[in-house]
Parts: C-alpha cells; sequence; structure tokens
C-alpha cells in the first residue's frame, strides 16, 4: 500500500474521568473562549441471539456506502424476525425504517416504515434471506429533533451455523481464563507452536502458554459490561470479538485500567466446538499519574509495539499517542497534558469506548505546538456520526487544541482510518492545509478558505510522501511512463524544486530516506512488461537528493533495473528486474543508504521485564527529568466557530481487495495475490470493493475437480497461455480470439474483465494450496510456467492438483510441490476471477 500519514490500527479506548484521577489537575486559562467536547448522544441499535446481547451497532449521521460498512454480521438462527434493541436516547423516535438490499447495494429487496417505534422493534425479513448468502440489513432512525441516524449490518440466515453453540464455547474459554483454578482445562486448545514472547500478555494466541492465557497472575477484574460482536459465520465457523476492560494492581500501590480485545474463531463440527483461531490483545490506558514516570523516561506499561511519538529539537517537550489519546509531557515545565481523548469517564456507556478511528500525529514544533490527524468515526462532539479526518492544532504555550478542518466521507470508519487520505498535512508557519485525494494535490489556505489544484491526475506510483509527511515528490508534466520532470515540495515552509530528466528519458518519485528523495531515471525505449503483462518502467538509476537540491548518491548497475522502492529504518530496498526476451523478469533486491549519519534520538520506545507486568513498554528518555511528579492538565477545545469543512467528491474506489481478520481490517490491497497472502497469515477473508468474496481460510471443500473440463491443445498461432485463457472462457460458454486479443494490447486480466462474466484477479504470489480456494469456487486458475506458457489447474484434494497442459494436451494429476516447482519459471504467476 502506499506510504501515507494515516495507517490502519486501531483498538478500545477509554480513560477514568479526569476529577477522579490521582494526581494534580490543572486546566489553565486563555484569553480564548474554550469548551469541553459534548457527550454522546445518538442511539445504538444492538441484536439478541439467546442470552447473549450482541452487534451493538452506533449511529452514522450520513447515509453511508454500503459496501464499505462490513463490520459485522447478524445470523438469523431461527425463524425470519430479529428484535432489535434501541438504547442510548433519551428523546422520542418518530420512525423506524429497515431496507434489505444486495451486499453491492445495488437492489433494494425490501423496505418498510414503523411509526410507533417502542425500545425494541420488530424487524420482519420473510424470504428476502437464504441461507448462507449474506444481505445488508439498513436501519434509520428519525428522531425527534428531525435528525436521520443510519445503521448497517450484514445479516443472513444460519440455520445449520450453531451460532449458539459457538457463542458458548467462547464464553466458556474467556471466563477460564479468569479463574485459575480453571484455566489449566485450556490446555488441550492450545497450539503448540513458537512462542515468540513469553513474558508478554500484550497479546495473547494459541500459541501462548497457559500462564500468559491465564494473565500471567495479574488477577484482572473487568470493568463494565463486555461488547460481543459477530465478525463472521459460515456452515464452517463463527468468528466472535470481544470489547472490555479490566482493572489490575499495577506497580507498587496503584492500580491500571486496560483495553482488552478479544478474538474467537470457533468450528463446531459434530457436537464438539473447537478453536481455529485466537487472539487476545490488552494496553494500559495512560493515566499520568506519578507512577508513569521514572527517571529513565515515561512508563506505558502494558503497550503494542508500534508507539507513536515525537519530541521537540530541544528534546524538552514529547507528543505521543497511547490508545487513541494525544499526550504532552513538558519536562520543563514538569507538566503532563491530555491534548484529545473521545473518552469522556462514563464507563458504563460503550460509546465512549468506540474503538473505530485512530489517531497519528503529523508535526510538532520546537515549542511543542503538535499538530495531529484524527481519522475514522467521531464518537462524539460536533462532528458525532460522522466519519472523517480531523486535522487539530495543540498551542502549547497557550494550552488549547483547535480543529483546523473536517474532511468528511462516506465510507466506513475502519476503511477512512486506513486508505481515506493518501496525504494530511498542515503547517502552521503558512497556516494551510495539504491534502491528496485521488490523485489531485490540494492546498488549502484555512485564513481565506481558499482551495488551490497544485497538481491533479496523478496516478499511484506518480508520488510519494516521506513517513512524517513533511514532503511530497511527484511527477509533474505527463502520465507515469511520460514525465520527464519531477517536483519536490517541503509542505511545512511551501518551498519547492524541480528535476528534470535528459531527453528521451523519464524520472519518477520512488520513496524518501531521512527527509531526502529517492527517484529513478529510465529511458522510454525500455519500457516494457512482465511476465503478468502489465507494464513495466524499468529504471536504469537511482539517485538520492537532499533537501538541499544536492545529489548525494546514485545507484546504477548493468543489466538490472529497479521498478520501485521502499524505505524502513533508513534503508532502502531497492525491488529490480532483468530483461528476459521481450519480458522482465524479478530478481534478488538490493540494499542501500543515503550515507547520512542520523543522531542518536535522545527518546526512544524501549522494552524491559517487570517483575509484576512481564514485558512493558516505556519511552525511554536519556535526558529524562528528575521530578518524575508532574501537574497534570486537561485541554479543552478552542471555540473559534466550526471549523472549516473541505468536502470531495470522491468516485468509488474499483480493484481493490479488502483483508479482514481477527475482528477487524487488516489492510487494503491492489492484488487479490497481496491480499490473499495477508488473509492468510491472520486466517481470514479477502473480498473486493464490491463485497464480492475472493478467498477465505478454513471454508473450503477438502477435494474438488471442475467438472466437463478435459484435455485440449495449443492451436496453431498462439501460445499456451493464451490456449489456457481461450480455454477457461470456452467453459464460460464464450468462443473468443485470445490470441488477437493479446497482439492488440489487451492483458490477461484485461481478457478475463471482458469475457468471464466475472472479476478478474491476479494471484500472482500465491501458493498452490491458498490457490485451491478459488478452484474449489468452480472457477480454473491459469497457471503461468514461463514468459508466455501456461497451464490450466482444475483440480485438487489434499496432496494433489490436476491440471490441463495445452503443449502435450494431457490432464495429469501431479503433487503440489511439482505445480509449484513449475510455476517458479513465471516467479509464481497465477490468474483466475471470481463470480
Amino acid at each position: 500500500m502506499k506510504k501515507k500519514i494515516i495507517i490502519g490500527s486501531v483498538a478500545a479506548v477509554i480513560v477514568i474521568a479526569a476529577a477522579i484521577i490521582l494526581g494534580i489537575i490543572l486546566n489553565r486559562g486563555t484569553s480564548d473562549k474554550t469548551e469541553e467536547m459534548g457527550g454522546a448522544t445518538l442511539p445504538i441499535v444492538s441484536f439478541q441471539e439467546g442470552e447473549y446481547k450482541i452487534n451493538s451497532l452506533y449511529g452514522y449521521t450520513d447515509s453511508m456506502e454500503i459496501t464499505s460498512v462490513r463490520d459485522m454480521v447478524l445470523p438469523i438462527s431461527v425463524g425470519t424476525t430479529i428484535k432489535a434493541d434501541i438504547q442510548g436516547y433519551s428523546g422520542k423516535i418518530k420512525s423506524f425504517t429497515y431496507e434489505i438490499c444486495t451486499l453491492d447495494g445495488k437492489e433494494s429487496i425490501k423496505q418498510e416504515t414503523i411509526k410507533k417505534v417502542k425500545d425494541t422493534v420488530n424487524i420482519e425479513l420473510g424470504d428476502t434471506v437464504s441461507d448462507g448468502e449474506e444481505k445488508v440489513l439498513k436501519m434509520k432512525l428519525t428522531l425527534d429533533n428531525g435528525q436521520d441516524v443510519y445503521y448497517y449490518t450484514r445479516v443472513l440466515k444460519a440455520t445449520e451455523f450453531h451460532v449458539q453453540q459457538c457463542l458458548e464455547f467462547a464464553d466458556d474459554f474467556h471466563k477460564k481464563t479468569f479463574d485459575a483454578d480453571q484455566v489449566n482445562a485450556l490446555k488441550p486448545r492450545l497450539e503448540r507452536g513458537s512462542n515468540p514472547n513469553p513474558s508478554s500478555i500484550q497479546k495473547v494466541t494459541l500459541n501462548s502458554d497457559i500462564k500468559q492465557i491465564g494473565w500471567s497472575g495479574l488477577n484482572p477484574e473487568i470493568v463494565g459490561d463486555v461488547v460481543w460482536q459477530i465478525k463472521e459465520s459460515t456452515e464452517t465457523y463463527t468468528s466472535i470479538y470481544l470489547k472490555y476492560q479490566v482493572k489490575c494492581k499495577g506497580e507498587g500501590d496503584s492500580e491500571d485500567l486496560y483495553n482488552v480485545t478479544e478474538f474467537f474463531k470457533v468450528r463446531f463440527l459434530k457436537g464438539k466446538g473447537s478453536l481455529e483461531d485466537y487472539e487476545r490483545t490488552m494496553n494500559e490506558v495512560f493515566s499520568g499519574d506519578e507512577s508513569d514516570f521514572s527517571a529513565k523516561g515515561v512508563e506505558l506499561g502494558i503497550a503494542g509495539e508500534e508507539i507513536p511519538y515525537m519530541v521537540n529539537e530541544k528534546e524538552n517537550i514529547i507528543s505521543f499517542v497511547q490508545e487513541r489519546e494525544v499526550w504532552n509531557y513538558n519536562k520543563e515545565k514538569n507538566e503532563i497534558s491530555l491534548v484529545f481523548s473521545f473518552a469522556d469517564g462514563e464507563e458504563d456507556d460503550i460509546r465512549s469506548r468506540n474503538d473505530n478511528h485512530e489517531i497519528e500525529l503529523v508535526s510538532m514544533d520546537n515549542k511543542g505546538n503538535t499538530t495531529f490527524v484524527v481519522c475514522g468515526y467521531m464518537n462524539r462532539g460536533m462532528h458525532e456520526g460522522k466519519v472523517g479526518a480531523g486535522i487539530y492544532y495543540f498551542n502549547s504555550e497557550k494550552n488549547y487544541v483547535e480543529e483546523k478542518a473536517f474532511i468528511p466521507s462516506e465510507k466506513s470508519g475502519e476503511i477512512a482510518a486506513e486508505d481515506l487520505i493518501q496525504l494530511a498535512y498542515y503547517s502552521e508557519e503558512e497556516n494551510k492545509l495539504y491534502a491528496m485525494f485521488e490523485g489531485t494535490l490540494y492546498e488549502i489556505n484555512l485564513e481565506t478558505q481558499k482551495r488551490s489544484v497544485l497538481v491533479k491526475n496523478l496516478e499511484e506510483g506518480q508520488y510519494v510522501v516521506s513517513n512524517d509527511g513533511k514532503y511530497i515528490a511527484y511527477q509533474s508534466d505527463g502520465k507515469l511512463t511520460e514525465a520527464t520532470e519531477m517536483t519536490i515540495q517541503n509542505l511545512q515552509t511551501g518551498k519547492k524544486y524541480k528535476v528534470k530528466a535528459e531527453k528521451g528519458e523519464v524520472i519518477r518519485p520512488l520513496t524518501f530516506v531521512m527527509g531526502d528523495a529517492v527517484y529513478g531515471i529510465g529511458k522510454k525505449e525500455d519500457i516494457g512488461k512482465n511476465v503478468s503483462g502489465n507494464q513495466i518502467i524499468p529504471l536504469y538509476k537511482v539517485e538520492i537528493r537532499n533537501q538541499k537540491n544536492k545529489v548525494v548518491k546514485t545507484y546504477q548497475e548493468d543489466q538490472s533495473y529497479v521498478v520501485s522502492a521502499n524505505t524502513e529504518h533508513n534503508m532502502i530496498t531497492l525491488e529490480r528486474v532483468q530483461k528476459s526476451g521481450d519480458t522482465y523478469a524479478g530478481i534478488t533486491q538490493h540494499y542501500i543508504t543515503n550515507n547520512k549519519e542520523q543522531e542518536e534520538p535522545s527518546v526512544t520506545v524501549e522494552t524491559y521485564t517487570s517483575e509484576t507486568k512481564g514485558t512493558v513498554t516505556r519511552l525511554e528518555d536519556k535526558k529524562a527529568s528528575s521530578e518524575t511528579k508532574p501537574k497534570r492538565l486537561v485541554q479543552k477545545q478552542l471555540a473559534k466557530g466550526k471549523p472549516i469543512v473541505i468536502e470531495f467528491n470522491l468516485a468509488d474506489e474499483e480493484n481493490c481487495y479488502y483483508v479482514y481478520g481477527r475482528g477487524k481490517l487488516q489492510g487494503i490491497y491492489k492484488t487479490a495475490g497481496a491480499a490473499i497472502l495477508k488473509a492468510d497469515e491472520v486466517r481470514g477473508v479477502v473480498v473486493t470493493s464490491h463485497q464480492t468474496k475472493v478467498w477465505e481460510r478454513g471454508n473450503r471443500q477438502l477435494r474438488y475437480n471442475i467438472e466437463n473440463t478435459s484435455a485440449f491443445s495449443v492451436q496453431q498461432g498462439e501460445t499456451s497461455l493464451q490456449a489456457c485463457l481461450r480455454q477457461l472462457l470456452e467453459y464460460k460458454g464464450k468462443k473468443v480470439n485470445v490470441a488477437k486479443e493479446m497482439q492488440d494490447g489487451k492483458s490477461v486480466m484485461d481478457i478475463l474483465n471482458k469475457y468471464s462474466g466475472g472479476e478478474a484477479v491476479d494471484l500472482s504470489g500465491c501458493t498452490v494450496e491458498q490457490l485451491c480456494y478459488i478452484i474449489g469456487k468452480g472457477t480454473p486458475v491459469i497457471a503461468m510456467t514461463g514468459t508466455d506458457s501456461a497451464i490450466l489447474l482444475v483440480g485438487y484434494d489434499d496432496k494433489m492438483i490436476t491440471y490441463l497442459n495445452p503443449s502435450t494436451s494431457k490432464k495429469p494429476t501431479e503433487a503440489i510441490s511439482v505445480i509449484e516447482n513449475m510455476a517458479k519459471g513465471s516467479q509464481g504467476t497465477f490468474f483466475g476471477y471470481v463470480k
């Protein structure tokens, strides 16, 4: 995925009310009027499965894009009537409208409005749903003030899915983890795999030991309600996600609060339940108490691997994010400030624990003034019920938070947090916001509200953004394969400079390293295709240019070309190809640096082992303050009228693949193959942007052979690849001259999209075993064995693959490993389609 400021990572969030937190709490004055964020007001809609209250839905104040709201599924085990419980609203509800739609949102099957609305509403599905076939249930509440509030969930009939038994199995496991006398009974359900960190209970899986499963002696106590959600449900398994809070004894006499998520993938076969997957995470809620500071730095306790933080140049102020809260620690003034949080201290209100958003730091100046972005679902405040990105500025000197702008979205909070904005950067120096949407880079003057377009119609690959969002480089005079000029811009200062290629050459930005631009130069005559038929822009030279517009390093090697690059830990990885005949094939990666000496930072994220908590995290500070009792401040929001709302007319995202697993969106990918690899890792599912299911872990037949597939031969004037594609389309009843289509410049994906009647998928990178799911849906898979040679996979069992080889006119069955070796000739290139 593209590098961007906003990245996907969500978990639950709440803090104890400021008035009951230990420590000195101050609210310093400012000459400007400030106000507190309003509490959550929108109703919650939930459902019942036996004794379990499940799938509490949060309301949207805008009608959302149906295909993006895929968070939960409501399986109907008995009958066709759903009871929807409405809670959390003190006023009168004028009407309740529900609608049953297809997954892609294009067809409305049934709609009904109920005028007399009580706390419980009966929704009659009738014959609109059938066993195993998902639909979308869209609900609209019209409140007494005339406001419409929308709710969405998938729904399906699940007569034989054993949903109640799966819930009971998960509940039994969950409760036994809290009981020292019963936790050992869970040992047979665990796996004997590698345990990456036996001392940590931040993330617990089936590979953890029984001590970790039992909370390593912390003796947690659940606070408030446990929220139950059903994420997926099929005849084979049901995925269940719990969210709750616990209190545990901390260091010394302190007591710590944690947000916990617990995921179960439960199979129920032949009257017995089993765990296919399990993951529990716990993250400490930072309080700013005395126990959170030591002579070595800021003690974050049990926390995740990535802690966003920034340090000013003087290294006396730190801003950091912990559990979707922004904190600012001024060592010089000995103050710790809670800058932003959606939590309002209402422990029994699950709306304040809604984790469907994330916070990312954008920039920090030497005074400690911090810009950050809140992206996703807005739990409360002036944007309650909306999805979007709020750009906020914390003024450290005047002690207030100001929302500079809000960018709304019609996608779900998860997708907005993952992929809403390719770039959002606020420059306090210029009072300008820079935002990239669908290939257009906007400059918005927040003083005049004037919006300017700096560049438009950029495609993926035509621009890159630095990790801190401060720099952008983009092609400024043409298409991806034609641009001869590149612009590099410092968004903080607005300064920019251009780099031009020589005649007959193209220039393309690749990545940034420590603020220096990395770009490649290629010859137009070298542009070609890889074995998949996709266009390749081979770059014969890579340069690194510093912020003073000077080239500091050049990489160039005969007989090899660079096609892409990425940066991690200041190391640049170059993806390379070599030319083989008329196509380009991948070769080994190469690694370079910019030779710039990086100063050792004074603040780093470190872990160590605590006697009480096991592995814990600290913002280790070489210049830590000797004072470990900072004053605690709670910042209010500056009230200067409403922030600027910046709306963009966004087109539907095509050719994207969404991976859901372990209770949440795991990523958005450009190819099905890359998405399947991630879904296999998290034992999840892959869907298209139209909600067509592409792949699913653990829900395929053990053996399958596509009917009416017989041996065929290569015809005169075509390659075996073209023969396989022609034959695949013949199974669909389509007679296509594939050789001519490809001579006219069409790729395999183009032809499959045009003639298959489904959606073409590039499965490159998948293992042959992963491809069995596609075959099991009755669709053959083309396996490339060379640059223009292929076989057609049409059947499988647990060890063997049946395929058609047009070069030999045979239909052999071989071991999976044999097919894997045959596909090595194309670097594992596969094609198929989904119905």
